[in-house]
C-alpha cells in the first residue's frame, strides 16, 4: 500500500522501516531513523497488531511448550491468508486453518483473551508518534484498524471499534494529520484475501488512493516536489 501511494505521487525516495506486527511502542523507537530521511510524508498503518484479540497467555505457552510450531506466536492461530495451487497441500492447509480458528474460538470464549498492548497504553504513544512527526515538518497520514470477519477473529471488532474510536479523536485535534479509516473503506467481498482481514492486491490499491485523496493539494504538490515518503507501517 504504501510504495503503490509513493509510486502515484510521483516519490523519489521511500523508506519502508515497519513490519505488520511491529507495535506502536517499536515505531516510536523508529523515528529518530525516520526524522534522518527527512520524509515529507509518512504513512503509518497502526492499530490492528495491537488492537486483535489473542487466547489468554496460559493457552500460548502452553503451545509454545507442547504445541506444532505453526500454531505457536501471535499470529499461530490465525487463519491462513492463502493457501497453497496444490490441491492436496491445500486441502491440508484449509483443514488445518479451520481446526486453529475452531480452538481459538473456544479457547476465547471459554477464557477470554488479551490485546498485544492496551487501548490507555496505545493512546500516548501514538500522540507522541504524531506530534514528533508533525513537529518536524511531516505530513502524516494513519491508515487505521480493519474489521476482521468475527467467526476467523473472535472478540476482535469490539476491540478494534476501540482503538479507531480513539484514532478518530487524536487525527482530529492535529491539522497535520489524516486518518485513512480501513474499517469503512474496504471491501470485504473483494479486497480481502481468504483470511477475510488482510487486504489483497485490489484492497492495497484502494488503500493507497484513500491515502493520496487524504492529503490536500498542497501537501500533494510539496511531497510531489520534495520527492520523499517514508512508510511507518
Amino acid at each position: 500500500m504504501g510504495r503503490i501511494a509513493a509510486n502515484q505521487l510521483g516519490a523519489s525516495k521511500v523508506l519502508f522501516k515497519a513490519k505488520a506486527r511491529q507495535l506502536i511502542d517499536d515505531s516510536v523507537e523508529l523515528l529518530p531513523r525516520v526524522l534522518e530521511f527527512e520524509p515529507h510524508l509518512v504513512v503509518i498503518s497502526t492499530g490492528n497488531a495491537e488492537a486483535l484479540v489473542h487466547p489468554t497467555r496460559f493457552v500460548e505457552q502452553l503451545l509454545t511448550r507442547y504445541g506444532p510450531k505453526s500454531w505457536q506466536g501471535e499470529v499461530g492461530l490465525d487463519a491462513r491468508p492463502y493457501y497453497s495451487e496444490d490441491r492436496s497441500k491445500q486441502w491440508r492447509e484449509r483443514i488445518t486453518s479451520v481446526i486453529k480458528v475452531i480452538f481459538k474460538n473456544v479457547m476465547i470464549r471459554l477464557g477470554g483473551g488479551y490485546t498485544r498492548m492496551s487501548l490507555a497504553d496505545y493512546v500516548p504513544h501514538l500522540e507522541r508518534l504524531l506530534d514528533t512527526l508533525t513537529a518536524n515538518g511531516c505530513a502524516v497520514v494513519v491508515v487505521g484498524t480493519g474489521d476482521p470477519h468475527p467467526l476467523l477473529f473472535p472478540g476482535s471488532r469490539k476491540s478494534l471499534a476501540r482503538f479507531d474510536e480513539a484514532q478518530q479523536r487524536i487525527v482530529a485535534a492535529r491539522p497535520g494529520v489524516a486518518l485513512v479509516r480501513t474499517s469503512v473503506i474496504i471491501d470485504l467481498r473483494t479486497e480481502v484475501q481468504a483470511d477475510k482481514a488482510h487486504p489483497n492486491v485490489k484492497g492495497h490499491e484502494h488503500l493507497a488512493r484513500a491515502v493520496v485523496e487524504a492529503l490536500d493539494v498542497q501537501q500533494v504538490r510539496a511531497v510531489a516536489e520534495a520527492g520523499s515518503v517514508a512508510d511507518a507501517s
